[in-house]
């Protein structure tokens, strides 16, 4: 039973993470908010309720708790993959015009006095080489100004609600323990 619950959550863990991969490269038109996470977290609890059953395991409250801390690692990895490509497509951008990015750095030693010119420069900058929290920033900029200054607290309800779904559905699924007890009872 062990053995089977150990390989159980690794099998999960790699689909989840393989999913976050796939997810990352999704099309723009499927990484709308809230959509891609609770798409994941539904595809995700899916393939955990039929590995559960694949693997005969039997009903205990830490599947659902594996379940979910895993969707939390996928989704963590699925932010992080996007975040890679936002930075990848941005170094492009400076390989492309790298004057661009000597031409901030003068300004920017130009504007010392002006700590409100400096700052501008310094979010220029970070448009030319974000931060995970930039990405965070920028990915949740489509809702409005304050959503950018909550965007982890968003990301992070996307998160759980991806988590919760997954393990919800781990939870609903019929396993092998489920289909002995009402055997017995007829």
């Amino acid at each position: 039973m062990k053995v089977r619950f150990l390989l159980w959550s690794l099998s999960s863990l790699g689909i989840v993470l393989a999913l976050a991969i796939a997810f990352a490269y999704a099309p723009q038109s499927m990484r709308r908010i809230g959509l891609i996470y609770l798409i994941f977290g539904v595809l995700s609890g899916m393939a955990f309720g039929r590995l559960a059953r694949e693997f005969e395991l039997n009903r205990s409250r830490f599947l659902p708790v594996i379940a979910f801390v895993v969707v939390l690692i996928g989704g963590t990895q699925l932010a992080w993959a996007s975040f890679q490509q936002l930075k990848a497509a941005r170094s492009q951008q400076i390989e492309n015009d790298p004057e661009q990015l000597a031409m901030l750095n003068l300004a920017e030693e130009m504007a010392s006095d002006d700590p409100e010119l400096v700052e501008r420069y310094r979010q220029e900058r970070r448009n030319l080489q974000p931060r995970f929290n930039d990405y965070l920033k920028f990915r949740y900029s489509k809702i409005g100004k304050s959503a950018e200054n909550l965007s982890i607290v968003f990301w992070s309800l996307e998160l759980i609600c991806a988590a919760t779904l997954a393990s919800l559905m781990v939870w609903r699924t019929p396993l092998a323990s489920d289909t002995t007890t009402k055997e017995i009872e007829t």
